[in-house]
């Protein structure tokens, strides 16, 4: 059994190569980058480099995967909890951008339509995870519309309204086409989404 200053430094080496496939692949562009440019950034050894990704269809699909996984998770926590309807929808809008902001790197790459040979690689995953991950945030929304506390919308209309405008910011602002400071576009577009989302008043 690898002892745990030894994992600890197996997952270091990981994510530094991760982080140098995610570097290299940004400004190099996929079909250009090679495991040896990688393996240079990182600093790892050939025999790392390859013991932890067999190839760079491998190692981009695993970029892709831990990315969404994130992003995921920390949407989902955003949105659960014990906050109301409104604090929820809130929470998760602002988090969207939060975590285009803190990560833009990241989220450029998520947001890029990927390479045929990579969607393959983690296809079944990928679409394992959207899955669940729309399920939970479903029933969550779900939850709220039954207690009379959120609009009842159809389940790809809640998505779009959701996120739809908050993504389409996001898109701009990391290609340096907005002009509204991103923690300003959070507020106004947290407030937009649940004005939109928030139960009609009887007249």
């Amino acid at each position: 059994m690898p002892s745990p200053a030894r994992s600890e430094t197996s997952r270091e080496r990981r994510r530094a190569i991760l982080d140098a496939a995610l570097g290299e692949i940004l400004s190099r562009g996929y079909d250009a980058v090679t495991m040896e440019q990688v393996r240079a950034r990182s600093g790892a050894s050939i025999g790392s480099i390859y013991h932890h990704f067999a190839s760079k269809q491998e190692l981009a699909a695993a970029l892709l995967l831990e990315g969404l996984a994130a992003y995921q998770a920390g949407f989902a926590a955003a949105l659960g909890g014990r906050r109301g309807a409104r604090a929820s929808i809130e929470a998760a809008l602002r988090f969207h951008l939060s975590f285009v902001a803190e990560q833009p790197d990241r989220a450029r790459f998520l947001f890029a339509e990927q390479p045929a040979e990579v969607a393959r690689a983690c296809e079944a995953r990928l679409r394992q995870m959207n899955r669940a991950f729309l399920a939970a945030v479903l029933r969550r929304l779900r939850a709220f519309a039954a207690a009379g506390t959120l609009r009842v919308l159809p389940a790809d209309v809640y998505a779009a309204v959701l996120v739809g405008p908050a993504q389409f910011f996001a898109r701009h602002w990391l290609a340096g086409a907005t002009e509204t400071p991103i923690e300003e576009a959070a507020r106004r577009l947290a407030q937009a989404t649940w004005a939109a989302l928030a139960p009609r008043k009887e007249t």
